[in-house]
């Protein structure tokens, strides 16, 4: 049996269930997810969008935290069920994983940081200064400030409003660095 090459992909603050995210403002006063009429609007075009781009069950995908914000039954039974791929959490700090199922849907769970060696990578939630990425890592590739940028060549911003609401192949990274 021939099987497709694997992907590795990465994403960050989807923020399911999050009624809220609706409203929050950048500095300039704009929404930072405009566009979306209803939370269960926005839930599904990140379901639909995290499955146009991750279409093998092998990939991989390191979601950087803030999977989801509030009713974590729902999450559980309604959403991460749909998701393609094999996933790893890089916890953030919305993210409750004790007296949740929300554990049952990743591969493996990262309290801080990942190391990427293959890609040169550490990934966080939160970024992190350069004297913490060891490991022959050059970059961070985190989330946490939404719509925000570091604009550091070392740093790049994987929250949903900067890549389209959808997981970025990790072949594509260096396109978000110091953006």
């Amino acid at each position: 049996m021939i099987h497709a090459s694997k992907n590795y992909w990465v994403i960050s603050d989807r923020h399911h269930q999050h009624k809220n995210i609706l409203t929050f403002k950048d500095d300039d006063g704009n929404l930072i997810r405009p566009g979306f009429s209803s939370i269960e609007e926005m839930d599904e075009k990140l379901i639909e969008n995290w499955n146009k781009e991750v279409t093998n069950p092998n990939d991989t995908v390191y979601d950087l935290g803030d999977v989801t914000f509030g009713n974590y039954e729902k999450y559980c039974i309604d959403i991460a069920p749909r998701l393609m791929g094999k996933k790893e959490l890089i916890l953030g700090n919305h993210d409750r994983i004790k007296g949740t199922r929300l554990m049952d849907f990743f591969e493996r769970v990262h309290a801080v940081w990942h190391y990427n060696e293959e890609f040169g990578i550490v990934m966080t939630h939160l970024p992190i200064e350069q004297h913490l990425f060891r490991r022959n890592c050059t970059h961070n590739v985190h989330g946490h400030i939404h719509a925000k940028s570091l604009q550091c060549p070392l740093h790049a911003n994987v929250c949903v409003e900067r890549t389209g609401y959808k997981p970025i192949n990790l072949e594509e990274i260096s396109k978000f660095f110091g953006n």
